[in-house]
């Protein structure tokens, strides 16, 4: 599949950013199960790559980059200052 296609399938996927409640952050065990059906899903639907952008707090970024790294999905990550 070609790049351009890969980030079509992740933007039509992936919405826009949020404000999270301290009561409602996943701990980084959370944020896998929830990111790994994400990015299983992308994989299954022949995504190449995933991004990782736009997190609130770390514990999320560990997480995907966990369920990622168990599906053999690679990713392209930009983090901004937390």
């Amino acid at each position: 599949m070609d790049f351009f296609k890969s980030i079509v399938y992740f933007v039509l996927f992936l919405g826009d950013g949020y404000v999270v409640d301290d009561k409602a952050r996943m701990d980084a065990v959370q944020a896998e199960d929830c990111h790994s059906v994400q990015i299983k899903w992308l994989s299954d639907s022949g995504c190449d790559i995933v991004v990782l952008a736009t997190l609130n707090y770390p514990d999320e970024g560990i997480g995907f980059l966990r369920a990622a790294k168990k599906l053999g999905v690679p990713v392209i990550k930009s983090l901004k200052a937390l």
